[in-house]
């Protein structure tokens, strides 16, 4: 599906994000959840789909300048839609599907069956009935990158997921929306990475940890196996347990 801003809904989508992220500073919890609430039921019923516009990045993700697709390989049933950018020296193994909105840089590897870009798992009631909040932003994958089969990689809500630089992930892992993985990171099996987590550079993410919305996560830190992270971690501890405690 190929996502544009309709004509004459530009200056309305700019002004409802610039709100958005005006309003969301330093906001968490149940006031968070009410004023998402807000701005979409405001937003949705004037728009149909569309994309935000680019956000500035200050992660490190290498060299995404050019779409070069002569240098890759494209195994069987791969689908990438339209609006993706592609570096160099990139292998998509079979049944991948990249979503429109996606940046892959130089020298990545997308294993089999994963997908990248999709909507998110997100859903607010408004007036008593469920809604779906349509997530309109995209992914950036940097160089370097190593992505694991059966791995699911959500878009952003207003900007973007990133995958920095050389970072690793293994399989069956998920990604949700607004996450940051740092450079050289890893994010081992089976591990849940919910909306907007921030993982430090050089963090170490174990089997079948789970890493609650909005945490961060230390630079050169470890979650343990089968953590439950519900706090931010600082930088070059070892965290573990349920919930996720400092080793001392």
């Amino acid at each position: 599906m190929h996502y544009e801003i309709k004509p004459g809904q530009g200056k309305i989508v700019t002004a409802a994000i610039d709100r958005y992220r005006e309003a969301m500073k330093g906001v968490t919890g149940e006031e968070f959840k009410a004023l998402k609430r807000a701005f979409f039921k405001d937003l949705i019923p004037r728009l149909d789909k569309i994309i935000a516009p680019e956000m500035m990045l200050t992660y490190d993700i290498g060299g995404i300048t050019r779409d070069d697709r002569e240098s890759c390989y494209v195994g069987p049933n791969v689908s990438i839609e339209r609006d993706v950018s592609i570096g160099e020296n990139v292998i998509f193994e079979g049944n991948n599907y990249i979503h429109a909105g996606t940046s892959i840089g130089n020298n990545v590897l997308i294993q089999a069956n994963t997908v990248i870009g999709g909507e998110a798992y997100s859903h607010e009631y408004i007036d008593g009935k469920l809604v779906h909040l349509p997530h309109i932003g995209g992914v950036i994958i940097g160089d370097d990158v190593v992505i694991g089969s059966c791995v699911c990689i959500d878009r952003g809500l207003l900007g973007r997921t990133i995958l920095c630089t050389g970072c690793r992930i293994d399989n069956l892992v998920h990604i949700a929306h607004d996450v940051v993985v740092g450079t050289n990171a890893l994010v081992v099996a089976c591990a849940m990475i919910g909306g907007r987590v921030v993982i430090g550079n050089g963090a170490w993410i174990a089997p079948n940890s789970s890493i609650k919305n909005g945490i961060t996560v230390g630079t050169n830190s470890m979650v343990g196996l089968h953590a439950c992270v519900l706090n931010d971690v600082p930088d070059d501890v070892v965290v573990y347990g349920v919930p996720a405690k400092e080793k001392k």
